[in-house]
């Protein structure tokens, strides 16, 4: 007989322990991954040539790459680099059933600074032919992706999941403000119970969601079950950038030995949202009865969780450009693991509405800080020139995550292994990644030129597709100090699979309690990003 007792719905979403330290100890690898790598932009002159400039120089674009590159002009310039980035996504939803719903394209449009800085020469007499003195900021990542999908689901609840992993947890802890802070309870699910969106059923430590249905089997054995339709909506959200600023300085050797040095300062900043949303497609199917005895039916569910991460870090980096023939060049650079100081600052809140009452939870802000160490980068580059008109160049970036670790700020026996599990898991699944860039340059005429590019970079991750982008530019040089250059920039994202729900597998029955074999829900999605970028110089 079936038995509606149950007065609090839902539960959600994952990440974070009572400290952020959770969510880097499973998301570490990944993470890594995408601060370690480049992805570099610069002048729309490199842009639109690939960024294959090791070899090329002589553009403030180029010094992030190869700090060689600022000696080889003999005159100054300032530039300033506007830029215009798209994300644009299709996505589908799987509810678990083997389904898989319609594609939801999205796009998402953000004003970004891929470049300004300038470079002043001082010339010399003898063998040493000039210093460049140079300062910079490049973008090194651009990290803006939106994705969105909804479908049908009637196996499974994220927040029957939630509650199932709030399972053994007292609702002491739950109910209690201050156990954000005072213990090791998922904030989802503090956030969730104060919500009303899960609750227990008589015996502490074992909870029910709002929308599922409590019965029993015949005799005292109880279970609970999703009793209708409900419409499930994903959606991710990734913004910022990383932004390395640069002091160089470059050093002309007779006009065919060019070195340089920098001291990078990368400023990363990383903002993550994502929401899980579910509604009742005929509230009817979904009764409840609430603390004062009514009944009411529960209408729709909604988890939200924001994350800003900052990184401030201090790399060394060293370069060299040789002109063995006047239609050969070669370049190569080696930069030093970065140096990284993160803070995290995340929250969540989680919303719940029924026919009669709704109800709303926000947890706290949360704070954490930590030390990143970085791979080491090497850039190799070939580049030759065709009767003054045509440039070609290749490029070679090895990333070599052997170095890369996490730790606290402040060292001690105690915090180092507190990070051993993250860092051992790094070292497992992180290797080498490499990165091929090609590019050209062809005058049309001393005023004008156009350049294309192609990249194909591969992941540290190992069975991680690699990302193409190709690249078209066109530029224009007065016969005074003004120049001007326009680029654009589309990579192809592989697709991957997100998957929503918190807390893995779980136990799944239907209205008789038989086993429903149901999969957790997933998005899978493909998306590309279009970068426009426009720069306007002046010679001095």
């Amino acid at each position: 007989m079936k038995t509606n007792i149950f007065s609090l719905p839902l539960a959600v979403l994952f990440l974070l322990s009572a400290g952020g330290v959770a969510a880097n100890a499973q998301n570490g690898v990944d993470f890594a991954a995408r601060i370690g790598s480049n992805n570099y932009y610069g002048t729309a002159r490199t842009l639109g040539m690939g960024n294959a400039v090791t070899a090329v120089g002589g553009d403030l674009g180029s010094i992030g790459i190869n700090p060689a590159g600022s000696a080889v002009n003999n005159y100054g310039q300032v530039v300033l680099s506007p830029g215009l980035s798209i994300a644009s996504s299709v996505s589908s939803y799987d509810n678990g059933m083997g389904v898989l719903g319609a594609a939801y394209k999205d796009s998402q449009t953000k004003f970004f600074l891929p470049n300004a800085g300038f470079a002043f020469r001082i010339k010399t007499r003898g063998t040493l032919k000039g210093i460049t003195l140079s300062f910079t900021s490049n973008a090194t990542s651009n990290y803006n992706e939106y994705f969105a999908a909804n479908g049908i689901n009637s196996a499974t609840s994220f927040f029957a999941n939630a509650a199932n992993g709030a399972s053994g947890i007292p609702a002491s802890v739950l109910g209690n403000y201050s156990s954000y802070t005072d213990s090791n309870a998922d904030w989802a699910l503090l956030s969730s119970y104060r919500a009303q969106m899960i609750g227990d059923y008589g015996t502490d430590g074992v909870y029910v969601a709002g929308n599922e249905l409590l019965a029993k089997d015949g005799g005292d054995n109880a279970y609970h079950y999703v009793p209708g339709d409900l419409k499930q909506t994903a959606e991710v959200v990734r913004s910022g950038s990383k932004n390395d600023i640069v002091l160089n300085i470059g050093f002309d050797i007779d006009n065919w030995l060019y070195i340089g040095a920098n001291l990078g300062m990368p400023i990363i900043r990383y903002r993550y949202n994502e929401t899980f949303e579910e509604k009742a497609v005929r509230p009817d199917e979904f009764p409840i009865i609430n603390e004062k005895g009514e009944t009411e039916n529960f209408v729709s569910a909604r988890y939200d969780y924001a994350c800003n991460t900052s990184l401030n870090g201090v790399y060394g980096k060293i370069g060299v450009i040789a002109r063995p023939a006047k239609w050969l060049r070669l370049g190569l650079a080696v930069q030093t693991p970065t140096a990284y100081s993160v803070t995290e600052r995340w929250d969540n809140a989680v919303t719940s509405k029924y026919s009669v009452n709704s109800w709303s939870a926000y947890s706290p802000e949360g704070s954490y800080g930590y030390s990143f160490t970085g791979p080491w980068i090497v850039n190799a580059g070939i580049a030759s020139t065709i009767k003054d008109r045509v440039l070609l160049s290749a490029d070679y970036e090895l990333t070599n995550y052997n170095s890369a670790r996490y730790g606290e700020k402040k060292r001690s026996a105690f915090n180092d292994d507190y990070w051993a599990s993250t860092n051992n898991e790094m070292k497992r699944s992180l290797g080498k990644a490499h990165s091929l860039r090609l590019g050209a340059e062809y005058r049309i005429s001393p005023k004008f030129a156009v350049r294309g590019g192609y990249n194909l970079s591969t992941s540290p991750i190992k069975g991680v597709s690699p990302v193409q982008s190709g690249t078209l530019g066109f530029g224009y040089s007065s016969a005074g100090s003004f120049f001007m250059d326009l680029a654009a920039k589309l990579a192809f994202r592989p697709s991957y699979d997100y998957y929503p729900y918190l807390y893995g597998d779980y136990k799944v029955v239907d209205k008789d309690n038989l086993p429903v074999a149901a999969q957790l829900p997933m998005v899978s999605t493909k998306g590309n990003l279009c970068d426009i970028v426009l720069t306007l110089g002046w010679r001095f």
